[in-house]
């Protein structure tokens, strides 16, 4: 029988729910996320795991990509604490831009990308915006 969870906000991580709801992973069907329940075809998965010798890929990675974030770290010479890793730029701009509002105004360019804004505004930043010549002279400074 089918463990349901109709209050979770976003799904992907079927360990850690079946361990709230008393269930196990395989009894949970997660609709929340992109995910195909019966996996990829038998002959990618064995091209995959040949590739990676072998590593399992059926669930989502460690969602504070430890080893990730080590490995950028050691490479960099810093502590892995002050490394931060995402989903792309969007959630970069989202988690600078929480940092960024804690700690007084912004100045954002004007025309620019619609994202730093928008992030601000998810953390009530204050936004003040530069804006930008629209022509320029064609010599170099």
């Amino acid at each position: 029988m089918p463990c349901l969870d109709s209050d979770s906000l976003h799904g992907g991580n079927r360990e850690a729910l079946a361990r709230r709801l008393g269930c196990r992973p395989e009894q949970l069907l997660d609709a929340s996320a992109s995910l195909v329940p019966f996996g990829p075809p038998w002959w990618l998965r064995r091209a995959v795991q040949r590739a990676l010798k072998g590593t399992a890929l059926t669930a989502y990675p460690d969602r504070q990509q430890w080893a990730l974030r080590q490995a950028i770290a050691d490479g960099h010479g810093l502590d892995p604490s002050q490394v931060i890793v995402g989903n792309g730029a969007a959630e970069l701009f989202t988690w600078a831009a929480r940092d960024a509002a804690a700690v007084g105004s912004s100045l954002v360019p004007a025309p620019g990308f619609a994202d730093y804004t928008r992030a601000l505004n998810t953390w009530q930043g204050v936004v003040r915006s530069q804006h930008l010549p629209l022509h320029w002279s064609a010599q170099a400074p």
